[in-house]
């Protein structure tokens, strides 16, 4: 059975309309207010992070699904990096970085980077794209 991680603290750095943002002190329960467009949906999908990369890809390929992005990998892979939908467009960095804190005194830290499959080593593009 998988253990609940209850998250302590959260920052996220480029992502969507954040250059930075941190949250402290979450509780058992938490509400999120603020005035339309100002990044409570954005706040949400940063918590879509997980330390297993595969269930963050999952993840955030759920939120592209969700809004009806598609796109398709044999055709736009070269073009389109669906960690590119969260990228903060107003800055030249194209890392997502991602530091999450638990109640339970574990931390992780990652950053996410996106990369044009051209600009990949030969060996390594074949191993992504078979």
């Amino acid at each position: 059975m998988e253990q609940i991680k209850h998250i302590k603290n959260i920052s996220i750095e480029n992502f969507k309309c954040f250059d930075y943002f941190s949250v402290e002190g979450f509780g058992r329960f938490n509400i999120i207010l603020g005035n339309n467009n100002v990044g409570k949906t954005s706040f949400l999908e940063g918590l879509l992070f997980d330390e297993n990369i595969i269930q963050t890809i999952s993840n955030l390929q759920g939120v592209l699904q969700s809004r009806r992005i598609t796109y398709d990998n044999e055709i736009d892979f070269d073009t389109i990096n669906p960690l590119s939908f969260f990228i903060n467009k107003l800055q030249k960095d194209n890392r997502i970085k991602v530091t999450i804190s638990y109640e339970n005194g574990k931390k992780f830290n990652a950053t996410y980077q996106t990369q044009q499959l051209a600009d990949i080593e030969e060996d390594v593009r074949k191993e992504l794209t078979n």
